[in-house]
């Protein structure tokens, strides 16, 4: 199963400055047209250099696989924690 759209709030900057995004399909993202989106704080460089910094270390880190894993070795032991 896939979300629709994702949107990722001030967890993408580790909580300390406020970056945002929204993540979605080509059939979704083009619909949204020039002026139709709008962002508090939007166009802030030192936001979206902290932004660049934290996709980096989520690519270099594996931090998606590692999440993965974590999900699944959380729910193999919640569905033995439901058998006992």
């Amino acid at each position: 199963m896939k979300p629709d759209i994702l949107i990722l709030g001030k967890a993408l900057s580790g909580g300390t400055i406020p970056v945002s995004a929204v993540l979605a399909n080509d059939d979704i993202m083009l619909t949204i047209k020039p002026g139709e989106h709008g962002s508090t704080f939007g166009g802030n460089p030192v936001a979206a250099k902290i932004a660049v910094a934290a996709l980096k270390v989520i690519k270099d880190e594996n931090l998606c696989e590692n999440a993965e894993k974590m999900v699944n070795y959380s729910e193999m032991n919640w569905l033995k924690f439901l058998r006992i």
